[in-house]
This record gives structure tokens, C-alpha cells and sequence, in this order.
């Protein structure tokens, strides 16, 4: 009876030459080996005949099953508000522009001009205010 062949001398099949090859995709496409080292590496593959030389092309890579998931980056549960912010100043500016104005012209004429520095602070206020109702997070935390 012969004695049964070391699994690293084992002859591969097409299937586990592209699985060896996808896996070397997802290597390159992660960062871990440059283009010309995939290139090289998936020649080898497909000149491989055993799962011993597969393994000797993918030896210094990480096995998916015990790799670790990257940490996804985290997201803060409230956005950050540096648009509104920034809108928020822009809009005070203006209406402070405005007022300044308006009070310079009603002290000029000595008299009360009509107050059409409201037409620049009403309606935008609306935008503004709604943008600000429309970011707050909401009681669930979404």
C-alpha cells in the first residue's frame, strides 16, 4: 500500500488557481502588494502545480479567515455643524451690515427711515432657521 501524499504536494485544480488569483486582487486592490508584484505573483499561481507552491505565493499574506475586519472610521452621532455655522455667521453679518446702515440713515435724516432691513433679515431667517430645525438630531438619536 503506498503512503498518502503530503497535502502541500497535492496536485491544485483550475478552481483553486482563481481563488488563489482573487485573493491576490484583493490584495493589490487593499494595498498590499504593488501592480508589478501582482503580476509576477499570478504568473506563479498559474504556473503552480501543488498547494505548496500556492502557498509560497501568498505565504506573506494576511489569511482572510483570521484577518481582522478594518475598524471602520467613526461616524459622530451629530454631524458636525460647521456649514450651518458658517451660514449662520454670513446671515448675522448681513443683517448687521443692514441694521448699521438703516441706523446711520435714520440718524442722517433725523427720522425713521421704514425698516426695509427686515426684508433682508426675514426671509433668509427662515432658511437659516429651518436649516437648523432640519440638523438637530432627532429624539431617537438619528
Amino acid at each position: 500500500m503506498s503512503e498518502p501524499v503530503p497535502y502541500e504536494r497535492m496536485r491544485i485544480s483550475d478552481a483553486d488557481r482563481e481563488a488563489v488569483a482573487g485573493r491576490l486582487r484583493q490584495a493589490q486592490g487593499e494595498g498590499r502588494l504593488t501592480l508589478g508584484e501582482f503580476d509576477e505573483r499570478v504568473r506563479l499561481v498559474w504556473a503552480s502545480r501543488t498547494y505548496g507552491e500556492l502557498a509560497a505565493v501568498t505565504g506573506d499574506l494576511p489569511d482572510l479567515a483570521t484577518q481582522s475586519p478594518v475598524p471602520a472610521v467613526p461616524v459622530p452621532a451629530h454631524r458636525p455643524r460647521r456649514f450651518f455655522r458658517a451660514v449662520l455667521g454670513v446671515y448675522l453679518f448681513a443683517v448687521l451690515i443692514n441694521l448699521v446702515i438703516w441706523g446711520l440713515v435714520s440718524v442722517t435724516e433725523l427720522e425713521l427711515a421704514y425698516p426695509w432691513f427686515l426684508w433682508v433679515a426675514g426671509p433668509p431667517g427662515v432658511v437659516v432657521l429651518t436649516l437648523h430645525l432640519l440638523g438637530r438630531p432627532r429624539p431617537d438619536g438619528r
